[in-house]
């Protein structure tokens, strides 16, 4: 991607880790599924020397499962050709934004255990907390993103279907779809173990918020969350075949222009907001010379009229014809005016239009929000303020930032995306909340202990 005139290359993948290893096999039941097994049961030896077996088998026995299911099952199906190889070779890719969920997770943790610290709770209850949350979140995300995206997982049979799904690496994670896929299992754990919920909500607020803001990072790196089309001096240029270049191809790019729906959600038949509207005219560019111009509302493409259509049924039947003449037929575009531009279509561009950093806004705010609930402790007097305040101002900045990001459709008629719908229920949990900590006795929680 290029920012500020530099060119940066899109590191969705990092390096390749060879699926044989010194002749034998690395996944699957293979060395690392021995070497996760040995570790694990060193940790057991040195936490039972500290703590009771049965407490150190039951903090290690979810790590154990599931990190041994993503040996054995995940890992193999996520092996693919290492490119330049010879003789070829499988490996299992490292993906830039695997990493970034990586440190993600673990700076994550460690806040929660530092903080948890000061309220004289056990790393162990944090370390348990950890995992439940992980997964749980995991599995929410991706099925969020399943539901949101279901057309692309349409398959012949089940077993197709399921290998799209675990596909990480071909499809992608949605936040929300995590947040409440933890919110449960937060809820879950506390319960079992009967914890105080809103403590520990308070605890793991900001080191959520952490673990989102270098998650957002990953985002960028693997080009998913991407913006809209602006001409700011900050925005940034994404390379061939990336997400956000493949969306503006199928949308004019390569006719150096981008094409969007008017009124974005409302998808009235015969409305005028169900057209297609032109968001961006790329300077010397066949669409430029053309005579097209920014803000121009386009009511047929190549014959095919678009009005009294519903909007993403003209979205479909434009961006195919798009495709159809991006290599050198002609491109006819039929504007609200009257009038008429064509012109021969170009061959695709090396980058995409300049788009807004949408996943380095996400990643300040969440930065920010972050920073602002570690200066409030101190000052905090009710258990669940933190929770409560966090559930009330992240969807409030997430709405706004949908404002910017284009890889989300609109799925209601005010033109709402699926993140800005769900915004408005996280919001009401806050509120919620919000009156139900308010009528909590005010407490100086720095002088309160937990302990086993």
């Amino acid at each position: 991607m290029q920012l500020s005139g530099k060119f940066w290359i899109m590191r969705q993948t990092l390096f390749y880790i060879p699926e044989i290893v010194f002749g034998m096999p690395l996944f699957g039941f293979g060395l690392l599924l021995t070497l996760w097994l040995v570790g694990l049961f060193a940790i057991g030896v040195i936490n039972a020397r500290q703590h009771s077996v049965a407490n150190s088998l039951t903090a290690l026995v979810p790590y154990a499962l599931f990190g041994a299911a993503v040996i054995v099952f995940l890992m193999p199906r996520l092996a693919e050709p290492i490119p330049g190889s010879e003789p070829e070779m499988a490996g299992l890719p490292v993906r830039g934004y695997g990493v970034l969920m990586f440190f993600a997770v673990t700076l994550a943790v460690t806040l929660a255990v530092y903080r948890a610290s000061k309220r004289g709770i056990p790393a162990d209850y944090i370390y348990g907390l950890a995992v439940w949350l992980f997964i749980a979140g995991f599995a929410g995300a991706r099925m969020f993103f399943v539901y949101q995206y279901r057309d692309q997982f349409q398959t012949n049979t089940w077993s197709e279907f399921l290998g799209e799904v675990v596909n990480i690496a071909g499809g992608g994670l949605v936040v929300y779809g995590s947040l409440i896929g933890a919110l449960l299992a937060y809820a879950a754990f506390t319960w079992w173990h009967k914890l105080p919920p809103l403590v520990f909500g308070d605890i793991m607020a900001p080191a959520i918020l952490l673990g989102l803001a270098i998650g957002r990072i990953g985002c960028l790196m693997n080009g998913c969350c991407y913006g809209g089309p602006c001409d700011y001096p900050w925005a940034i240029e994404f390379p061939q075949s990336s997400p956000p270049y493949m969306a503006q191809l199928n949308t004019g790019l390569s006719h150096g222009f981008h094409l969007t729906r008017k009124g974005e959600g409302d998808a009235n038949a015969g409305d005028a907001t169900g057209r297609l509207q032109v968001a961006m005219v790329k300077p010397a560019s066949r669409a430029a010379d053309a005579g097209l111009k920014a803000g121009q509302v386009v009511t047929a493409i190549n014959g095919k009229s678009l009005t009294g259509i519903a909007g993403a049924t003209a979205m479909r039947i434009a961006t195919e014809e798009i495709i159809s003449t991006s290599t050198g037929s002609r491109l006819e575009l039929a504007l609200d005016d009257g009038s008429q531009v064509a012109w021969t279509g170009d061959y695709a561009p090396e980058r995409s239009l300049p788009t807004h950093p949408a996943q380095l806004y996400s990643s300040l705010n969440a930065f920010l929000l972050c920073g602002l609930i570690l200066a409030i402790a101190p000052y905090q007097r009710r258990d669940g303020a933190l929770l409560a305040l966090t559930l009330t101002i992240y969807p409030v900045t997430r709405f706004l930032l949908e404002i910017v990001r284009q890889d989300e459709a609109a799925v209601n008629r005010f033109g709402f995306t699926i993140s800005q719908s769900v915004s408005f229920g996280i919001l009401a949990v806050g509120i919620l909340l919000w009156v139900f900590v308010s009528r909590q006795p005010r407490e100086h929680l720095q002088a309160r202990h937990l302990s086993h």
